[in-house]
Formats: structure tokens, C-alpha cells, sequence
């Protein structure tokens, strides 16, 4: 899910790992966060207002987990989910310094904290229980960009294999976050 030359919100499809892309097509019936207003954010039911706790701040992420089911990252690194496609929001345990989420179903997730104290870049933290406790992993992004606004981009597509990007910069994991190694 990504924005056009003309700044509307398309959804691009691989069926191939990425080597090849379909067209652009609308996006519809899907969570993805607008980029007109920014803190607003369509879901399979309509557009819905900012669901985190400080509304003015537009959401860092937003992850879709299936039809009815995403994950939203806030900026203070609330994490906030939903089950109805957007009708009800649900707080989760918050983790300070959170700028990614990933999720690969309702309770396995990811997400990536800038400067957590025990990794010179970034380290990832890994929730088995939707949100509600979030453990270490692995460590990536040997230093932190010159940048304080760029945000890394997190993916996973299986429970174990996943992409981080920063700035020109790669990494993958095949454990699950775990272990992260540059790509090449």
C-alpha cells in the first residue's frame, strides 16, 4: 500500500517475492492511513478519526492482520488494535521509542524502538500475545540516521522471515526477529 504520483492511496501486488509488481489499483476495504488528512485512517467499514490517544498526532503505522483486524502505532508508541474493522480501538501495552509495527496474524507481532539502550541502532520487540507483553530481539541498524525523522519500515511475510529498511539501509531476519542481518 503506497501513494501514486498523484498522492492517491494504491495498493500494489507480488505474487513473487517482489521481483514483479502488479499495477496500482484502488485501495479499498482495507486499513490504510490516508494520506489527505493523515490522522485519519480508512478501514473496511469507512474512514474513522485517529484512534490514538493523542488525536492530533497523526498514527506512526498502521498494519492490517486480516479483513477486520489491524494494529495502529502512535508516536508516544501506543499501540492500539481492532477487531471490527475499525468501529472499536483497543489500547495495548505501549513501548517507548516504538517507530515500526508488523504483524503476522492477531497475536504475533513486531515492532522496531530507536535507541532502546541495549543496540546502537534500533532493536526489535516481539509480542506473542497481540500487544499485551513485548520481548526482546534481535538488534539492527548499527547507528542511528543523522535524521531524527527518517522511520524505518517493517514487514514480515511469514512468522519467521522479515525486512527492516532505514534509509537506503536493509535488513532481514529468518528467526522470527531474533537475529537480523544486513542484506546484501
Amino acid at each position: 500500500v503506497g501513494a501514486d504520483e498523484r498522492c492517491r492511496t494504491r495498493v500494489w501486488t507480488s505474487a513473487d517475492r517482489g521481483e514483479t509488481w502488479s499495477e496500482p489499483a484502488p485501495a479499498s476495504g482495507i486499513f490504510v492511513r490516508l494520506p489527505e488528512t493523515a490522522r485519519d485512517i480508512a478501514t473496511p467499514t469507512g474512514v474513522v478519526k485517529n484512534p490514538c490517544p493523542d488525536r492530533d498526532v497523526a498514527p506512526v503505522s498502521v498494519e492490517e492482520i486480516s479483513g477486520n483486524e489491524a494494529a495502529v502505532l502512535c508516536l508516544d508508541g501506543e499501540v492500539v488494535t481492532t477487531v471490527d474493522g475499525g468501529v472499536t480501538w483497543t489500547e495495548k501495552t505501549a513501548v517507548a521509542g516504538a517507530q515500526a509495527l508488523a504483524f503476522e496474524g492477531p497475536r504475533l507481532g513486531w515492532v522496531l524502538v530507536r535507541d532502546g539502550g541495549r543496540c546502537a541502532g534500533y532493536e526489535a520487540r516481539i509480542t506473542q500475545d497481540g500487544g499485551a507483553v513485548w520481548q526482546l530481539g534481535g538488534c539492527l541498524f548499527e547507528a542511528l540516521p543523522s535524521d531524527a525523522e527518517l522511520l524505518p519500515s517493517l514487514s514480515f511475510v511469514t512468522n519467521e522471515e522479515g525486512l527492516a529498511e532505514l534509509d537506503g539501509e536493509s535488513y532481514v531476519t529468518r528467526d522470527g526477529g531474533q537475529n537480523w542481518q544486513r542484506a546484501r
